[in-house]
């Protein structure tokens, strides 16, 4: 009798836990191609509190900006994206409502963005010059509102740090050598 009354309490607790509410249905309006959605990302921006939703497919990306209250503010659809940058990695954003995703390949060595500005109704797509000759590709991420790539130079202990930013098209590389520490793995090894 005892476990029957701590199992309806526990199914009470996970059906009131995973409510959600539906606070937006839109259709996407502006797309006109036979491709395939991959990827839809949503972006608070906390610099002004719009929200983006990103829908990405094989050749553009599809961006709808909404403010607090979710209102639609712009729409954009951006220029051909290159088609060889399949995995998305990041994003960045600015006051002013730039949104710069970030690609990759499927090997990870070759990476590119797509600038979308709901401000301009521009969009700018671009391949990142950066060579990984000798280097494997370990993580990407985003803090602080900076996209990073990091990799590992190969046969060393040495991890290099790319950061992006998101007023301009270069990078700040920053290496660290952890030759000199000692790190012990599952095995205590």
């Amino acid at each position: 009798m005892n476990k029957n009354i701590h199992f309806i309490f526990a199914s009470f607790l996970v059906l009131t836990t995973y409510a959600q509410e539906v606070i937006l249905t839109h259709k996407i309006a502006q797309k006109k191609s036979n491709s395939f959605l991959n990827t839809i990302i949503p972006i608070l921006n906390e610099r002004n509190n719009n929200t983006s939703i990103l829908f990405i497919d094989e050749k553009q990306v599809y961006g709808y900006l909404f403010n607090e209250n979710f209102n639609i503010i712009k729409k954009q659809t951006s220029k051909k994206r290159g088609s060889n940058y399949e995995r998305v990695l990041g994003q960045t954003t600015s006051e002013n409502n730039v949104y710069k995703i970030f690609f990759s390949n499927n090997k990870f060595n070759k990476f590119s963005f797509i600038n979308i500005s709901f401000e301009n109704s521009d969009s700018v797509y671009k391949e990142i010059e950066l060579k990984l000759e000798n280097e494997k590709y370990v993580t990407a991420t985003t803090y602080n509102n900076k996209f990073y790539i990091i990799t590992i130079v190969k046969d060393t202990s040495i991890f290099n740090i790319y950061s992006f930013e998101n007023n301009n098209d270069g990078y700040i590389k920053t290496s660290i050598d952890f030759s000199t520490e000692k790190f012990i793995d599952i095995y205590e090894k």
